[in-house]
């Protein structure tokens, strides 16, 4: 009789996001962002009977979600030039006085790792949201509705290279459509 125990079989998420506490961080915010999506599908189209799709109220509403987004999606795109700032060589001999500069891009390079997921879940809620927004109010064969679902389009991609960032198969697609992105979104965003 074998008594030795055969390994619990690992979930697919055990196996994609191996740390413990960021695999219940990310199923936690995943969790949120799901949920606020959910609520802003039900309560959206009882809120949009209260006021005129055309009125400036609602109109700022939808527009107000996509600059919190916008402002999530700085943050969450933070960790590029961090990371990138820690492999650059000099940066070990920026020193003043007692103070060296490696240690603290460091200190800020650890959080922004911690919060790059979380941040980036949320803001693409928000962003389904103002763009159901947008949508409900009527489509308009205009700029600022091809440019939003062209790069709701590039965020979708994002996410699924994301996905694939955690086992490192993405073969650097992650960071091609995060600078995709970030250009269309600030295209859409200043010309709309």
């Amino acid at each position: 009789m074998n008594s030795a125990k055969s390994p619990a079989k690992k979930s697919w998420l055990q196996t994609l996001i191996k740390n413990k506490s960021e695999r219940k961080k990310v199923i936690f915010i995943f969790t949120i962002s799901f949920l606020l999506v959910v609520a802003g599908l039900i309560y959206i189209p009882i809120y949009k009977h209260s006021l005129p799709l055309d009125s400036k109220i609602y109109e700022g509403n939808f527009k107000e979600l996509g600059s919190i987004a916008r402002i999530g999606f700085f943050a969450a795109l933070a960790i590029y030039p961090i990371f990138l700032l820690l492999k650059w060589k000099p940066l070990s001999h920026i020193k003043k006085g007692n103070f060296e500069l490696k240690p603290l891009i460091q200190f800020l390079a650890k959080y922004v790792r911690q919060w790059h997921v979380p941040i980036a879940l949320i803001s693409t809620a928000l962003i389904i949201l103002h763009g159901y927004m947008a949508l409900i109010k009527g489509f308009q064969a205009n700029f600022t509705y091809f440019s939003g679902i062209i790069t709701m389009a590039v965020l979708a991609c994002l996410l699924v290279m994301g996905v694939k960032r955690y086992k490192r198969t993405d073969k650097k697609w992650h960071l091609k459509f995060a600078i995709s992105f970030l250009v269309l979104f600030m295209i859409h965003a200043t010309f709309s």
